[in-house]
């Protein structure tokens, strides 16, 4: 429900204005907000502009030009983003996302619904996309909602830049771990298989967003980065082996001596001489899957 700014009383979230008092409920910045930004960018732009005037140079000094420039150019800079803050129309995206900041201690159901139309108004919103992951234990999320919510976020990471990026693979990571959790409690073995590989399977493909996020988050330096991708890349193929090893998934690969794909013995070797090297270019599937690959990979070659 949405919850009415002025006069606090509960209506549909199809609803546009109040039932009780007639306001809107969606609005944008307030009155006294967008009066105190202009009053201080003018003011701000004004300071400039004197100093400009007082660093005024002498034809000997000309040095001064690039300073009063520069102060002059800050001015106008200051002058017209107070202007288009305080008379410009609140972009839709941002009226959503203060709503929903307004409904997450009351509503948090309202909230998340809030942040999800934001983002869809504007994909790159990175406070939207946080506020909007910070619910996902207050809303309920069910096995098919977790599926489907991991597929909106694989969607919309795959358009936008490495901030973005990295934020929706983290949530998609936690969310993958939820969903392995809840499958594991109904007792489905098989499904929690198939979702562990697709987990192991998504971490591969954006570890780069993975590390960034985790880079971006606490300041490390490119060295610190190079060995989080290493340990996360090493993370990913020792889970892969142990969970091949223990007969719960199948490994496809090119031997390099027979010139062909093989389906790897549980060591991830190829199955036809002990003397052959480890195997190349390996693919990780489900036991099901693996006449169908391999007919696939033999239809390529």
């Amino acid at each position: 429900m949405i919850h009415c700014q002025r006069c606090k009383a509960q209506n549909p979230p199809t609803q546009t204005s109040c039932q009780n008092c007639g306001a809107d409920l969606l609005p944008g910045i307030g009155r006294g907000n967008r009066i105190a930004v202009l009053v201080l960018g003018v003011f701000a732009a004004l300071a400039l502009g004197i100093l400009a005037v007082m660093a005024l140079p002498e034809p000997e000094a000309e040095g001064m030009r690039c300073v009063v420039n520069t102060l002059l150019l800050g001015a106008a800079l200051m002058l017209g983003f107070s202007l288009l803050r305080g008379l410009g129309k609140t972009p839709l995206a941002a009226r959503y996302r203060m709503r929903a900041g307004r409904h997450v201690p009351i509503d948090p159901e309202q909230a998340f619904a809030d942040y999800t139309k934001a983002v869809e108004h504007n994909s790159s919103d990175l406070a939207s996309w946080k506020a909007r992951g910070l619910l996902y234990d207050k809303v309920d999320l069910g096995n098919q909602a977790l599926r489907d919510e991991i597929g909106l976020l694989s969607g919309a990471m795959a358009k936008e830049k490495e901030q973005v990026k990295g934020e929706l693979a983290s949530q998609t990571v936690k969310l993958y771990e939820r969903l392995i959790q809840g499958l594991g409690s109904t007792g489905d073995t098989q499904e929690v298989v198939r979702t562990q590989l697709r987990l192991l399977d998504f971490v591969e493909r954006n570890v780069g967003s993975l590390v960034q996020f985790k880079t971006d988050a606490v300041g490390f330096g490119t060295g610190v980065t190079l060995s989080i991708r290493h340990d996360m890349k090493k993370q990913v193929r020792e889970a892969r082996q142990s969970m091949a090893r223990a007969g719960l998934i199948r490994a496809i690969g090119t031997c390099p001596i027979c010139g062909k794909e093989v389906v790897a013995t549980p060591d991830l070797q190829c199955p036809n001489y002990e003397t052959h090297k480890q195997l190349r270019d390996l693919r990780f599937v489900m036991p099901d899957e693996v006449d169908q690959l391999m007919e696939t990979l033999q239809g390529k070659g």
